[in-house]
């Protein structure tokens, strides 16, 4: 995987820095499929390494949650886009839609 952070905010309450993060998870070195994206808020020991605390909760996340986002992500950059879909239907009707559709559906199965 892939992670990138970026810094957005940072803020002092309490007397104790805290930054927060936009955090993206891709599954490679493209950036072509997006795993998951959060914003993260971290403090204390967590600031010295930011990417090992965002990859910390991502590896205590359950596989299926991860699964799920990792399939979803890479279905929605390989169907066409909404415009290409409604001329599909206009010209080959809802079957020929659906043909369509079930080629991603096919090569990315729910997990």
């Amino acid at each position: 995987m892939h992670y990138e952070l970026t810094e957005v905010l940072e803020q002092t309450i309490h007397g104790q820095l805290q930054k927060k993060f936009h955090a993206i998870a891709y599954e490679d070195n493209t950036k072509a499929v997006v795993v998951t994206k959060q914003d993260l808020w971290l403090s204390g020991d967590a600031l010295n390494d930011p990417q090992a605390a965002f990859v910390d909760g991502l590896t205590s996340t359950p596989d299926a949650f991860i699964a799920a986002n990792l399939y979803a992500a890479k279905r929605s950059n390989e169907y066409p886009s909404i415009a290409k879909q409604l001329d599909d239907i206009y010209h080959n009707g809802i079957d020929g839609w659906k043909a369509t559709i079930k080629v991603t559906k096919d090569k990315y199965p729910k997990p």
